[in-house]
């Protein structure tokens, strides 16, 4: 969530703007999952802190968050090795074009089309690491790869993607669950096939037995998709973090960075 913060004495005003920021952060972003056989876990929204000096400071931030850059943190291993607990990243929101938000702070307001593009650019391809609401609790976002677009046949045997009839190439599928041990009857080991509607999308974790993706709820619309992930701008070892003192944790921080992460680009 984010905290808005204004020093000045003027108790109205600031007033004023905490409530704006409350309503602001209200929607509470998670991406949840299963534990233990799927593993996936709550993707939120990451923390950032600004001083606003102005009210037009505190709508300039809101636009750029609505509509074109979002900090998230990721919380579970269902991305990995692409993305790793602690991973906060930044999430491109104007790559795919302009798109509403599913309410402006908390009201669904009549003529608006909440939820949608007003217009398009880039097309969401294969491979694209995207944030999407989560179909089946629309207070939800989930991060996943495009696995299939609209006219695809996507199906998964033994564990493994097949694409249009072919296994897929899949350079980032990590699998820890041995073939002898796969079942024949979960999704998770073998799916399908079944072919990809227009404007939906196919999605699955990069960590392929511990993700909880298209292959249990079904497709993404199109509309739902928010923007593509682009950086790991903090790259925190939460689990080493979590084991340590707070008086650690504080002091010695810089020991609990993923120096080799900082930076990367996700692909």
């Amino acid at each position: 969530m984010s905290e808005v913060t204004d020093k000045r004495s003027d108790t109205t005003r600031e007033q004023i703007l905490r409530a704006a920021a409350h309503q602001f952060a209200q929607r509470p972003y998670y991406a949840v999952g299963l534990d233990d056989i799927l593993a996936e876990a709550q993707l939120t929204k990451g923390a950032m802190y600004f001083h606003f000096r102005s009210k037009h400071a505190l709508a300039l931030a809101i636009v750029l968050r609505t509509f074109f850059i979002q900090a998230y943190k990721i919380p579970s291993g269902s991305m990995e090795p692409t993305l790793l607990i602690g991973d906060h990243i930044l999430v491109n929101k104007i790559i795919f074009g302009l798109r509403i938000p599913d309410s402006i702070f908390g009201l669904a307001i009549p003529g608006v089309p909440l939820g949608q593009y007003v217009f398009h650019l880039e097309p969401v391809h294969r491979g694209d690491v995207v944030v999407f609401v989560f179909p089946p609790d629309r207070t939800k976002d989930f991060i996943k790869r495009v696995i299939g677009v609209g006219g695809d046949t996507v199906a998964v045997k033994n564990g493994v993607v097949w694409l249009n009839g072919a296994p897929m190439d899949d350079p980032h599928a990590h699998r820890e669950v041995a073939d002898t041990d796969r079942s024949p009857v979960s999704p998770r080991d073998n799916f399908g096939p079944v072919t990809v509607p227009p404007g939906k999308l196919f999605m699955m974790g990069d960590n392929r037995d511990r993700s909880y993706d298209s292959r249990f709820w079904g497709f993404v619309d199109l509309n739902d998709v928010e923007g593509r992930a682009t950086i790991i701008y903090l790259p925190w070892n939460e689990e080493k973090a979590d084991a340590a003192s707070t008086l650690s944790e504080f002091f010695l921080w810089p020991e609990y960075l993923r120096w080799d992460r900082l930076g990367m680009i996700v692909h």
